[in-house]
């Protein structure tokens, strides 16, 4: 019979698309559906003949319908028909059989196009939900978002190198997160769910009545003829631990117990680290989730009939089953439906052969749909198992430091960093590129250690915790044609040090530097301090200059305006006194302006052999006690006071002068002079005038007054005895 004389209204099956043509005939369809998957509808159509462009089927949205058999049921004909709708996502001309063009054909949701796309992006401050319901919307896909709980805010979320749909599946599997499809109208729904005693009940009658596989007739109607449980034994205890850096002695170990069954090995363990987590209560919620992940693989019910009206994410109870209660509500977490045409359609068809790998394969002839159903109790919490691979790093990569525009060093009080990962296409280099991102270090203490900050537009090395992407760590830095080494290479390899540079603005001569010369004959270490140096030694300081090759060995200090230095007990410097002993060794001091020495105490000047000269070229020179004596002692040799200019003026304002000589003691002037020696005073002089404003008294037992020319003796009363 050809197809356009097949009677459509009787076709417990149909497809219905925009561009398929009028004669297609859909002969069978299985469709695998459940919790965390887009769902799949593989079907099998036929045509007259081999000329259908495949090309406008792909990408096109297929309605599959089915229609609820004739005969007696719980379900009017017609009330609710059964629909599932999705996208062409694979087609292929099969070949032909009596006469028929057999085609088979894929149809998937807009979910299913999410494994498609392959991304490395960063998402910051969102709950995995945020994300998620993000990413969906990215797509236009059509959700209701049930979610009841609520979820941590993520500091960092990595998808790296994963489909969009990998990463969605990730994140609800790492929350306890799952989803279904719903086909309301013209369009289907994905639902976002997290607690299975919300799901909604079936269309219309909810209790499936339960009839074994020897009653008969079957068909007449809806019904299951398999239900039961299957047990699996599972992990009654899930323990994990974390760490936090900024609770680094906080116990985060966090578990869960949920024992299942009655034999003596229900407690097995489960021990894991690291948790993702850094927070107790965030522990606490994942401890929950990974044990009632394990706890639903206890019992599992599965079953199989003639039911048209189970929908994944939907309740319903089983009647007239030994060894379930009829009260007892179930959720369905998986379904398989099959579709076909039964024989007699068939027949009508005048179709008798199938390529192999048909559906109908794994049909009985005569049904013209079956269900193969898993299902869990409501009351039980659905967890998805984490069957999606974490995209682990194993290796290094490099990165560039950012931060807010202008600056040049960007941290926080941990000396955290900001990054931006070559993959990242849209982050824009600045202080949100990614979070602050911890930076190893030599060397570490409490308020001790090494500390060097990667600065902005630097190349950095970054591991990753356990190959986590969400966990970065800065564990060095690299040179590039950007940043060159601070020394040219490979001519100066034998250089090695610290060289710093000033921020900010600084440029190439504003710098801090530590350098070694290794070359042999021109070992050398520099130091630079750009502006202030300050050295501090708590205890000793021992400088040798030239001693072990004792050969030249020089201390040069320029020092461009003062020095200041401040010994708390002695000063001693020593000079010509090298290990071997003394050797010639002068010490000059050259001020080229005044110098000044204040002395606390006493100032000792010891020349132990040779001659102490102190020169004034032009100026002053004044020695001053401002309380105390002063002494100058010669103890063998002479004490010479020359003024070659000038005036000699000795002064006491209160207390007298004496000059005491074993010899004599002489004044002179040109020919005149003073003499006192051993035998007494000599006057000497071309004149001499004693006068006494009051009165003049010279007495002696003998007394000679001898004017060789001329004696005057006068005054107002001159007595002569």
């Amino acid at each position: 019979m050809a197809i356009d004389k097949f009677v459509v209204e009787n076709y417990p099956i149909k497809m219905d698309c925009s561009t398929c043509p009028d004669t297609l005939v859909l002969v069978a369809a299985k469709i695998e559906e459940g919790f965390n998957m887009p769902s799949l509808a593989r079907i099998e159509f036929l045509a007259d003949n081999a000329k259908i462009d495949l090309d406008d089927l792909m990408g096109q949205k297929v309605e599959l319908i089915t229609k609820v058999p004739d005969g007696p049921k719980r379900l009017e004909a017609g009330e609710r028909d059964r629909k599932h709708i999705g996208i062409c996502t694979s087609v292929r001309f099969v070949g032909q059989y009596d006469g028929m063009a057999h085609y088979w054909a894929e149809i998937r949701p807009r979910l299913w196009f999410l494994t498609l796309n392959q991304d490395c992006r960063i998402f910051q401050e969102k709950t995995a939900a945020d994300i998620i319901k993000e990413v969906l919307g990215e797509y236009g896909i059509n959700f209701e978002d049930k979610f009841t709980e609520t979820y941590r805010t993520r500091i960092i979320c990595v998808q790296y190198r994963e489909t969009d749909l990998a990463f969605v599946h990730r994140l609800m599997e790492e929350e306890g997160m799952h989803y279904f499809f719903t086909y309301d109208g013209s369009e289907e729904k994905m639902v976002l769910h997290d607690d299975s005693a919300a799901h909604e009940t079936v269309p219309c009658e909810n209790t499936i009545e339960f009839r074994d596989l020897v009653d008969s007739p079957r068909r007449d109607i809806e019904h299951f003829f398999q239900w039961h449980a299957d047990h699996t034994a599972t992990t009654g205890k899930y323990t994990h631990t974390d760490y936090n850096f900024e609770k680094p002695k906080a116990k985060l170990e966090t578990l869960k117990t949920m024992p299942k069954g009655k034999h003596t090995l229900k407690d097995r363990e489960i021990y894991d680290y690291p948790g993702h987590y850094r927070e107790t209560s965030d522990g606490d919620h994942y401890a929950k989730v990974k044990m009632e992940e394990r706890s639903i693989r206890y019992k599992t019910w599965k079953g199989a009939g003639l039911v048209s009206n189970v929908e994944v994410g939907k309740t319903f109870k089983v009647s007239k089953h030994p060894s379930t209660s009829d009260s007892e509500e179930f959720v369905v977490r998986a379904a398989t439906h099959l579709f076909q045409l039964n024989q007699r359609e068939l027949s009508a068809l005048e179709v008798t052969r199938f390529p192999s790998g048909s559906v109908r394969a794994e049909m009985d002839e005569e049904d013209p749909y079956q269900v193969h159903v898993t299902a869990i109790p409501k009351m039980e919490k659905f967890r998805p198992a984490p069957v999606t691979p974490w995209p682990e790093i194993a290796g290094c990569h490099t990165a560039v430091v950012t931060g807010p525009s202008g600056e040049e060093i960007h941290t926080d009080k941990y000396g955290r960093i900001r990054i931006q990962f070559h993959w990242d296409r849209l982050g824009k280099k600045d202080e949100h590129s990614t979070c602050w991102v911890r930076c190893m270090m030599p060397w570490t203490g409490k308020n001790w250690g090494m500390i060097a900050l990667p600065r902005v537009g630097q190349e950095v090395v970054v591991s990753f915790e356990e190959g986590d992407p969400d966990r970065p760590l800065i564990i060095g830095m690299l040179y590039n044609a950007d940043t060159m080494p601070p020394y040219g290479l490979p001519e100066n390899k034998t250089q090695s040090g610290v060289k710093t540079r000033s921020s900010k603005e600084g440029s190439s001569s504003n710098f801090n530097e530590l350098r070694f010369e290794d070359k042999k004959g021109q070992e050398e270490i520099y130091f630079h301090a750009e502006k202030d140096y300050n050295q501090v030694v708590e205890n000793n300081a021992t400088v040798k200059i030239g001693f072990d090759d004792k050969d030249k060995g020089d201390l040069t200090q320029e020092i461009y305006h003062d020095k200041t230095e401040e010994v708390g007990n002695d000063l001693k410097v020593k000079v010509g006194y090298g290990e071997g002993g003394k050797s010639p060794g002068d010490m000059k001091h050259e001020v080229y302006n005044n110098r000044t020495e204040v002395i606390g105490n006493s100032f000792k000047v010891n020349v132990e052999k040779g001659n102490h000269d102190t020169t004034v070229e032009k100026g002053n020179q004044s020695n001053k006690v401002s309380m105390g004596n002063m002494t100058n002692e010669v103890s063998m040799g002479n004490f010479t006071e020359t003024i070659k200019m000038g005036n000699h003026t000795t002064k006491v304002n209160l207390g007298k002068t004496e000059h005491e000589a074993m010899q004599s003691i002489e004044l002179k002037v040109g020919s005149n002079s003073i003499k006192i020696d051993q035998r007494g005073i000599t006057i000497k002089g071309l004149m001499v005038t004693v006068k006494g404003d009051v009165m003049l008294t010279a007495k002696s037992p003998v007394t000679t007054v001898k004017g060789d020319a001329l004696l005057i003796l006068k005054g107002g009363l001159t007595t002569i005895n």
